[in-house]
């Protein structure tokens, strides 16, 4: 993982967590059940339909997931720790 300062952080979190919600939405809608799980329709950038095979297409964004999942776990560790280290600076100036 790169080195970034917290408000980088704080704002790289937030575009992950609505890239997951995104992600998340569109597994949701590829798992429906009314439409054939050999090819579903899915509207990408609002640019056009394509047609998309979902035993392809779900693994791989299934993967994606995990590893932004990973990825914001990592920070909210990273983020929990500075505010543990900024707690204990105050209390020892106090």
């Amino acid at each position: 993982m790169q080195t970034m300062k917290l408000k980088d952080m704080f704002k790289y979190q937030e575009n992950l967590n609505d890239r997951m919600f995104q992600l998340k939405r569109l597994l949701s809608d590829l798992d429906d059940e009314g439409i054939p799980d050999d090819e579903k329709t899915v509207i990408i950038n609002g640019t056009g339909r394509i047609r998309i095979e979902l035993e392809k297409l779900a693994p791989l964004l299934r993967e994606e997931l995990a590893e932004m999942e990973a990825t914001g776990a990592a920070i909210k560790h990273a983020l929990e720790t500075a505010q543990s280290v900024a707690d204990g600076l105050m209390n020892k100036s106090a």
